[in-house]
């Protein structure tokens, strides 16, 4: 018997090779939430390299953190903390569509028709990180996606580790 040409369709756009059957549901909230904080852990890291680089190279001085008359948050700090989020998400989501996280716990992310997200899908989904309590919103929608997912025209979905 043929297909019926106005059933829904079975494989993905993004020519990961799988059906929609084969990926497994949604990745819970709690997978989501560790995703996030292995994220977080991942990005802290790499900050304290860059400084310690900037330090080491004399970029950065010692002098402006022992000023008791300097702000406590420098537009260095502001600068600092945008350039490891950004650099950190264009470089595992953007190219491989997987950040530390969720190479952890076997997630991808895409765009909602399965395919391959954009870069400009990407920075948005990474700027709308930074809106207040972005990592919280995963508890109060009913599929499991972020303000920087629903924003961005992505989702996050479970997939085998590679």
């Amino acid at each position: 018997m043929d297909q019926n040409p106005y059933a829904s369709p079975t494989t993905l756009s993004s020519g990961l090779g799988k059906t929609v059957s084969e990926f497994d549901t949604v990745p819970s909230r709690w997978k989501r939430f560790g995703n996030m904080f292995v994220d977080n852990f991942a990005m802290r890291i790499v900050a304290v390299v860059v400084v310690i680089v900037l330090l080491n190279t004399g970029i950065l001085s010692t002098d402006s953190v022992d000023d008791p008359n300097s702000s406590p948050i420098t537009l260095f700090d502001i600068t600092l903390s945008l350039g490891t989020l950004f650099g950190y998400y264009l470089l595992t989501e953007g190219i491989m569509q997987r950040s530390l996280g969720k190479m952890l716990t076997g997630t991808k992310v895409v765009r909602t028709d399965g395919g391959t997200p954009t870069i400009g899908q990407i920075i948005g989904r990474t700027a709308a990180r930074c809106i207040p309590f972005d990592q919280l919103s995963i508890f109060f929608h009913d599929d499991n996606r972020c303000w920087h997912d629903s924003l961005s025209g992505t989702r996050v979905v479970h997939i085998d580790k590679d």
